[in-house]
């Protein structure tokens, strides 16, 4: 190979770094490109306890323990219920559940 064609080959190939990666002729117009296309998920949100007792109710949601109004990744805590918590992100109510088989009640106060 002639050295005037390995410099004109190592000017094409830092011509082309320089002017970015080729667009995809097979994607369809309009579609955002994959880095576009792969931004953030929403949020998961996992309820692992309850709580219920006689003067609070405190729930664990994503790892951290919450009370009603309180915030957890983006949304308010609207109720906490035996079995189930409300969230409202914007508009939107998430309603997260336990998979319980019964739920426990307290006992009743002995005179």
């Amino acid at each position: 190979m002639s050295r005037r064609s390995a410099l004109l080959m190592l000017g094409l190939l830092l011509a082309g770094g320089v002017a970015g990666a080729l667009e995809d002729p097979t994607r369809p117009p309009g579609l955002p490109p994959p880095a576009a296309a792969a931004a953030a998920p929403p949020p998961h949100y996992q309820l692992t306890s309850i709580l219920i007792a006689q003067q609070r109710r405190i729930a664990v949601v994503n790892g951290r323990q919450v009370q009603v109004g309180d915030r957890v990744d983006g949304a308010r805590v609207e109720a906490i219920a035996p079995d189930r918590v409300t969230l409202r992100k914007g508009e939107r109510p998430i309603e997260l559940s336990l998979f319980l088989l019964r739920v426990k009640e307290p006992k009743a106060e002995q005179p």
